[in-house]
């Protein structure tokens, strides 16, 4: 996860300590079927004396300005936020500059293509 993405450092935060355990497939929020972390909100939309959530895009009009307060104010809204998350939660671990992770895979390549390069070398001898 990286420093300049579009998420607010709290959303950072609860996906860094987020595990798969910790996400639903809610409508809550969209009206469609999304994967996101287990809150406050997801909970209340899922008990039996609440109203189902609407289709898309009707949801979005329910939701669409929680989804806005949250990334106004994300302090005060961490329980009801909207954070979508797909299959790779739990592997965030960290939140690091763009140039970092970029220079860590071009050094993951080079080292990787040499061992190619070594095993081709070994092969062919």
């Amino acid at each position: 996860m990286v420093e300049e993405a579009a998420n607010t450092p709290v959303q950072q935060a609860a996906y860094a300590k987020a595990t798969s355990r910790d996400t639903v497939r809610s409508r809550s929020f969209t009206g469609k079927p999304a994967r996101m972390l287990r809150n406050d909100w997801t909970e209340a939309w899922e008990e039996p004396d609440n109203p189902k959530p609407l289709g898309m895009p009707l949801q979005y009009m329910v939701s669409g300005m929680a989804v806005r307060a949250t990334n106004k104010y994300p302090n005060e809204s961490v329980d009801v936020a909207f954070n979508p998350i797909g299959q790779v939660v739990g592997q965030f671990t960290k939140v690091e500059k763009t140039a970092t992770v970029i220079q860590r895979w071009v050094q993951e390549y080079l080292e990787a293509t040499n061992r190619l390069d070594e095993l081709n070398a070994a092969a062919t001898a």
